[in-house]
Formats: structure tokens, C-alpha cells, sequence
């Protein structure tokens, strides 16, 4: 199964290369989801709120919302999210599926 993802950054739809380099940015966030209508699922990541550059959550719940009211999709989101009460402003009547970060440490030895 394919699952679409929408990167965020600065309000706009975004593909970094290796995770820093802007090589896209798509300003009709909503026109991109609209591409997207016809896979069941969809993945939105706020990579301001994970990179700890400030956050997209206005944009995050509007993508959620239309993709379920409008195309019927179930919603993933992650980027930034560190705590279960995070989320709980921004999404607030979404009805998305929370991604968690959890930081891990690997010890050798």
C-alpha cells in the first residue's frame, strides 16, 4: 500500500533531500492533497515543529480535516510531536493518528 506524505515547512508543502536541502516547494498545499484523493490514507509531517523551528498546526488540522470530510481519507501526523497532550490544541476535532517521537538511546556493550 502507498501513503501519500505531505511535508510541511513554512506553510508550504516541501521535499528536502537528505532531510536539510530544499529541492520543492509546493505553495497550493490543498491543490497537492487534491492529487492525493483517490489513496485511502495520507501522511502529514510538520518538519518546522520536528526540527524545532516552529510549527504548521493551523495548516496540519486543515489538511486533516478536508482530507477526511472531502476525500473521505484516514490521516497520519507526525513532526514534532513529543508528548500525547501536544497535539490535542492543533488537532482538536481532526481526527488524525498521532505519530509520537519517543527519544531512545543506544548503549554498546
Amino acid at each position: 500500500m502507498l501513503i501519500p506524505c505531505i511535508d510541511l515547512q513554512g506553510g508550504q508543502a516541501v521535499q528536502l533531500v537528505h532531510g536539510r536541502k530544499r529541492e520543492l516547494a509546493v505553495a497550493d498545499v490543498f491543490g497537492l492533497l487534491k492529487k492525493f484523493k483517490k489513496y485511502p490514507w495520507l501522511h502529514v509531517i510538520d518538519l518546522d515543529a520536528a526540527m524545532g523551528k516552529g510549527q504548521n498546526d493551523e495548516l496540519v488540522h486543515a489538511l486533516c480535516k478536508s482530507g477526511r470530510k472531502d476525500f473521505c481519507m484516514k490521516v497520519r501526523v507526525g513532526g514534532g510531536i513529543r508528548t500525547v497532550l501536544a497535539p490535542k490544541q492543533s488537532l482538536d476535532g481532526a481526527r488524525a493518528r498521532l505519530l509520537l517521537e519517543v527519544p531512545f538511546s543506544v548503549r554498546e556493550g
